[in-house]
Order: structure tokens, then C-alpha cells, then sequence
């Protein structure tokens, strides 16, 4: 009798034991696909990853120029293993910082253009940065300090630099006037960049504009020769953009110019929450500069950046 109550409790605690392992086998199987799942979203989104692993960028200057042409003072923003280099060239508001030890001479972002106060947003995207690091004039302000004819050779130095020292592809981010210097150089030089992003472009200019602008007509950036640009170009505009020199039906007509380009696609942005703090339509906290959506137009423009960089 003792010996089947003995086999009667071995088979039971057999049974008990057996169902734990399976249990645990069920929970090891489940925490091992979890992990493989992890790893798989790691792998097709690493840029995004390493920038949620919040890497701080390192911040250098290179001076560019020649002896025909003014020196250019570049601020380089890098962190490990980037995708692509984007030249940003921002607006004629933008106040841009140009001290060594980063200092600016305000706290207040607003006070920066859209791609000064998103270039370090920009570099944790995994980009190196490269823009302007000095002091806007106040007699060039209506330019954004890129005089579109003087500084095509800047430009074409700082993507040289880029290229020899890092072996990446090169895109330039013009923003407002920044984007007139952007296509000159689109023009000119189509083999030496991936491509050309074009913010709230100008399409018209006023009169006081004009004043300063004597060999600028009132199509603004359609005075370039857009019909000669190949490389890929992305137009992004607000559809609440009051500005008057960049209104959102601009877009197609810069479009209808791009008989050449590689390809280009419209990127339009819109918000159901009022973001206009101030009353110029035109400044850094309006919908032409995409005020209280930077996360989301940095992050779509990086999107598309390293999509085409890979092709």
C-alpha cells in the first residue's frame, strides 16, 4: 500500500514538475522574442535610436574663402556615424551665434531662424551640420547674409571640406532667402550634392526688398534658372504660411520650373493648433517658420533625407 501512495505522489510531482518547466520554457521563448523584436527595430531605425540615446554633438569651426572672395566662418555639429551632411543656410532673421565657446547672445530660441534653433535636433538625427557661424550684417540681412552670386564658392569649399574629411553625401537646407543661395548653388555644381531642400522658398519680394536687391526681380526665387537643377529636391511650405513673399501656392509654381530635377516632392505642413505668437507673419515665431511644430518638420525632413541618401 505504501509503495502505490509512493508512485502516486512520484507521478503527481512529476506532472507539477513538468508543467513548471514548460512554463518556463513558454517564458524564456517569450522574453527571447521580444529581444529579437527589439533588435529588429533597432536595425531599420538606428538613427533614429541613437538620437533617443540622447549622444551629444561636438560643435567645431572651419573658415573657408579665398582670396577673390570673403572668408566664410562654418560651425560643423557631429556626432558618431553619420548618414549624410546637410548645409543649413537660414532666413534673414535668423541671429546666428559665433563664438568659440558657443555662446549666444540670447536665451530666447525664438529669436533663432528654423534651422539655427534645430541644429543640434538636426545632429542627433545622425547628420553632421555645417552652417554659417557668424553674425548676420544688418546691410545684408535682406540676403540672410548669402548674397546667392558671392556665396556659391563658399559654399562649394565648406561641401569639399565635408567630402574629403567624411566621405558622405551632401544636401542643402535653404530656409526663406536662405534657399536662394541653396539653388545658385543647386545651378551650378549639380555632381558635388545629394540634393537640395527647399523651406517656405520666396517667390516675390516688396519694394523695400527690391531696394537692396537691384539684380533680383520680383519672382524671387523663380528668377533663378530652376530648369537647370537635376538634383533631388524637396519643397516644404506651412499651408497657413501669411508670409507674403513665400505663400503656399508658390510651391507650384517653383514646381512647375523643375523640369529637370531628378525628382521632387512637396511636403506640406499644416496644424490645427494656432502656433503664431507674434503679429509678423514672417518671423521665427509664425507658421513660415514652422513655430511649435520643429519636432515634427525635423524629424519628416530627416526621414526623407536618409530614405533618398540610401538609394
Amino acid at each position: 500500500m505504501r509503495i502505490i501512495q509512493n508512485n502516486t505522489k512520484y507521478q503527481i510531482l512529476s506532472r507539477h514538475r513538468s508543467a513548471a518547466a514548460r512554463r518556463r520554457i513558454r517564458f524564456v521563448a517569450s522574453v527571447c522574442l521580444l529581444l529579437v523584436m527589439c533588435a529588429s527595430v533597432f536595425a531599420v531605425h538606428p538613427r533614429e535610436t541613437m538620437a533617443r540615446a540622447g549622444q551629444t554633438p561636438r560643435v567645431q569651426f572651419v573658415t573657408t574663402g579665398t582670396p577673390d572672395t570673403a572668408a566664410c566662418r562654418w560651425r560643423l555639429v557631429t556626432v558618431p556615424d553619420v548618414a549624410a551632411a546637410l548645409i543649413l543656410l537660414d532666413g534673414r532673421d535668423a541671429a546666428v551665434p559665433g563664438n568659440d565657446d558657443g555662446d549666444v547672445s540670447t536665451n530666447d530660441d525664438n529669436k533663432f531662424g528654423f534651422l539655427e534653433r534645430n541644429s543640434d535636433a538636426f545632429a542627433e538625427q545622425g547628420f553632421l551640420v555645417a552652417l554659417p557661424a557668424e553674425p548676420v550684417p544688418e546691410q545684408e540681412k535682406n540676403t540672410g547674409c548669402k548674397n546667392p552670386d558671392e556665396y556659391t564658392e563658399n559654399i562649394a569649399a565648406i561641401i569639399s571640406h565635408i567630402a574629403e574629411m567624411y566621405h558622405i553625401p551632401v544636401w542643402i537646407v535653404g530656409m526663406d532667402t536662405g534657399t536662394l543661395p541653396a539653388v545658385s548653388y543647386a545651378v551650378v555644381a549639380r555632381d558635388t550634392m545629394a540634393g537640395v531642400v527647399l523651406l517656405a522658398p520666396p517667390v516675390r519680394f516688396r519694394d523695400s526688398i527690391l531696394d537692396r536687391l537691384p539684380d533680383r526681380s520680383r519672382r524671387g526665387i523663380l528668377a533663378g534658372t530652376l530648369e537647370r537643377i537635376t538634383a533631388p529636391v524637396l519643397l516644404v511650405t506651412h499651408r497657413n504660411d501669411d508670409c507674403y513673399e513665400s505663400p503656399p501656392s508658390g510651391i507650384l509654381m517653383i514646381r512647375n520650373r523643375l523640369r529637370r530635377a531628378r525628382y521632387f516632392d512637396i511636403m506640406y505642413m499644416y496644424t490645427n493648433s494656432s502656433s503664431q505668437k507674434d503679429g509678423d507673419p514672417c518671423g521665427s515665431c509664425s507658421y513660415h517658420c514652422f513655430h511649435g511644430m520643429d519636432k515634427i518638420v525635423v524629424s519628416k525632413i530627416a526621414r526623407y533625407i536618409r530614405s533618398h541618401s540610401e538609394q
